[in-house]
Formats: structure tokens, C-alpha cells, sequence
């Protein structure tokens, strides 16, 4: 994959992962995690997200820009159990600040290992 085609690749790939009805733009902007292959983040209630990826993506090997890929696209299907979590729990002061951190941890990192294991499996096609 090169910066030329990844537009389209995305796109096919959104397709094969159950997103055809989302609007997904490829971002040329490094991902606001230092340390993150890729990013993904979508306008809330609305079938629309962006992908960016960190300048060393392109370095990797097909096979795993092709994993990237799906993990991102991925977290558009998941998206909304961090919403449900978040926004009602910490902006509606259900839980007190760090039984919310403790709380947000443990479902951000089922969210991270379930998105890896999707990833790793639709990624080989």
C-alpha cells in the first residue's frame, strides 16, 4: 500500500468489514498517540470517521499495514459501548473520578484486545 492508494484500499477494506454505509477518510496527519501505528476517531451518532496513520506505517510490510488498517476500521463497529461508558458515567458524575479511571481501563482494554483479535482474523483475507 502507498499514500497514493490508500484511500481506495480503505475503502474496500470498510466495505469487506460491514462499513458500507459509513463515510471513511484517510487522514495524512500523524496519529495523536506518540507511540500509535494507526488512529481512528468518528463524529458521534453519525456514520462518518477518519484513519490516520504514523509516518512508519509505510515502512511495514504488507501483511501488517493490512492489520492496521482492519483494527482501525474495526473500532468504528465498537465505538459506541466506549460512548455508552463514558459519557454517561463520567459527565453525569455516576462514579466517583477514580472508580470511573479504573472502570474506563477495564472496558478500553477488552475493547483494544477484542478490536486485536477482529483485526488479526479479517486481516489474513
Amino acid at each position: 500500500m502507498t499514500k497514493d492508494n490508500t484511500q481506495s484500499y480503505i475503502r474496500e477494506c470498510a466495505d469487506l468489514l460491514g462499513l458500507k454505509d459509513w463515510i471513511i477518510q484517510f487522514e495524512d496527519e500523524k496519529p495523536s498517540i506518540d507511540d500509535a501505528l494507526g488512529e481512528a476517531f468518528s463524529t458521534p451518532h453519525c456514520k462518518r470517521g477518519w484513519i490516520r496513520v504514523a509516518a512508519n506505517f509505510w515502512e511495514e510490510v504488507p501483511d501488517y499495514q493490512r492489520y492496521v488498517v482492519a483494527h482501525e476500521l474495526t473500532h468504528f463497529h465498537l465505538r459506541d459501548i466506549r460512548n455508552t461508558c463514558r459519557d454517561p458515567l463520567f459527565d453525569g458524575h455516576v462514579l466517583s473520578h477514580d472508580a470511573y479511571k479504573m472502570f474506563f481501563y477495564n472496558v478500553d482494554t477488552g475493547i483494544e484486545r477484542a478490536v486485536d483479535g477482529i483485526a488479526m482474523a479479517v486481516a489474513k483475507w
